[in-house]
């Protein structure tokens, strides 16, 4: 049976009651869950995919975006606790949503129902990935111009959309509201979590190194495992059936 609510944190999903795992995809600064939401269409019914849409922007652009990281996963958890307990869930993170989907499973991690995997797409180890966002900018102090040239440097938005007026007007201000909660995250090194982990990038990818995306390690054990995709930071919609596979055969091995 299909339900057709799951509640304000996830948009674009498929939710079906008989699945065995609810996948909940945590995606990059200034993005929206629309990046995961043609991925329901190429996982089992086995494998609910969930992406989580967070304040400010879509059905929820009147609601502020948190000032911290533990504020937004604090709130998602604490309003999501009949989907954190109904059944086994694991995690995805893309870019910056792996940090958000990392300490999310480390909060929840001593409780009844711990996540039974962790998967991470375009990001390095949390403190690469910090020291990368250069979060000791004041992002009020940038102007627009520096913030596409970042984006168009780093392959990170497509050159004819940032001509879309509308476009800015609507991503400028989430883009910039996300940044300033990472500007307030600061990493406690002793997370640390023992987790089975798939750990992907791109190979041209000009935000992520394969070296660094491998000092996950010591934040999530040894029981991870590494794939590298031909792409740039949005590799995986180049590989979509590949590594739907991949993802599926990890899920069911580990839920």
């Amino acid at each position: 049976m299909i339900k057709r609510s799951v509640g304000k944190w996830f948009s674009h999903y498929k939710h079906n009651e008989n699945a065995k795992i609810n996948l909940f995809c945590f995606v990059f600064a200034g993005g929206s869950p629309t990046f995961f939401s043609s991925w329901k269409n190429v996982f089992s019914d086995e494998i609910n995919v969930l992406p989580v849409i967070y304040p400010f922007r879509e059905k929820r652009m009147g609601e502020p975006m948190p000032k911290t990281v533990d504020e937004l996963v604090r709130t998602f958890i604490n309003e999501n606790k009949k989907m954190l307990s109904a059944k086994p869930w694991g995690v995805w993170g893309h870019c910056s949503g792996a940090l958000i989907g990392f300490e999310t499973a480390y909060a929840l991690k001593d409780s009844g129902n711990p996540a039974p995997f962790f998967i991470v797409s375009g990001c390095e180890s949390p403190a690469s990935a910090l020291d990368r966002l250069m979060l000791s900018s004041d992002f009020s102090q940038i102007t627009d111009g520096d913030i596409l040239n970042d984006l168009l440097l780093f392959d990170l938005v497509d050159a004819d959309l940032v001509k879309d007026e509308d476009f800015k007007r609507y991503f400028f201000p989430i883009y910039r509201a996300d940044l300033e909660m990472f500007r307030n995250y600061i990493y406690d090194s002793n997370k640390k979590m023992e987790i089975p982990a798939l750990v992907m990038n791109g190979t041209k990818d000009k935000m992520v190194s394969a070296e660094r995306s491998r000092k996950w390690r010591e934040y999530i054990g040894s029981r991870i495992e590494f794939a590298e995709f031909s792409g740039k930071h949005y590799f995986i919609n180049d590989h979509v059936e590949e590594i739907s596979r991949a993802i599926s055969a990890f899920i069911l091995k580990n839920a």
